[in-house]
């Protein structure tokens, strides 16, 4: 499963495979690929688990220390709650959402960042 690791100023994401079937896995230097971020573009990674049940994660990247705006929407388009209003530091920031109290169905989240705005939808089940 992908994870991201680094510090301040060095980002990677990485996705490592493990082998299913409980064999020795003779060259293990190719269960693991890394990948640089870059922080020069503002960007809303994909959010996880998507489909959730209860906690959704998704991961922010802003090109420069700004303010940030993330609110939660309906499947109908009506804003439920402001989920992030403030200052986010230059690079990735993992948001994380409770979800328990949302009813099963479709929602988006609206991030608005300098004067661009991503919007990315989750499934609660």
């Amino acid at each position: 499963s992908p994870y991201v690791s680094g510090n301040a100023s060095d980002y990677f994401v990485c996705v490592a495979a493990l082998n299913p079937t409980g064999l020795v896995d003779e060259v293990e230097g190719n269960n693991e690929k890394c990948n640089a971020l870059e922080f020069t573009e503002f960007a809303v990674l994909d959010f996880y688990p998507n489909p959730t049940l209860d906690l959704i994660t998704f991961p922010v990247i802003v090109p420069e220390d700004g303010n940030v705006n993330i609110n939660l929407y309906d499947s109908k388009g009506d804003i439920l709650k402001n989920i992030f209003s403030g200052e986010m530091k230059q690079g990735l920031t993992l948001v994380t959402l409770n979800t328990m109290d949302l009813s099963n169905g479709l929602y988006a989240c609206k991030v608005d960042y300098s004067s661009k705005s991503i919007i990315s939808k989750f499934i609660k089940n």
